[in-house]
């Protein structure tokens, strides 16, 4: 709706003002951590340079104590019960580091 709109709208200027809003270079070696249903957060365009790719690793961690998600979460995760949500929902409980 137009009242959507507006709202989302009202809340990229606010995430974007220079008085809310931090940037930061992670540099080789910089370890970030961020919790994503509590932390809002943006990703700038990267081009990784064909002669030194990056290395980048991802981890859904679902701690025994974590937040509680709303309901409509369970179709991404596959349940929203704390402590066994985990990451997005795969057939296997192993990646091995090539697919990564």
């Amino acid at each position: 709706t137009a009242e959507q709109e507006l709202a989302l709208d009202a809340l990229e200027a606010k995430a974007t003002s220079d008085h809310l809003r931090v940037d930061m270079m992670l540099e080789p070696g910089d370890f970030q951590l961020l919790h994503s249903h509590q932390t809002l957060h943006f990703r700038s365009e990267f081009r990784d340079d064909p002669e030194k790719p990056r290395h980048l690793l991802r981890l859904w961690m679902c701690p025994a104590d974590g937040i509680e998600l709303p309901p409509p979460f369970a179709r991404r995760y596959g349940t929203i019960e704390v402590g066994r949500r985990g990451g997005l929902p795969c057939k296997r409980h192993t990646v091995p580091l090539e697919a990564c």
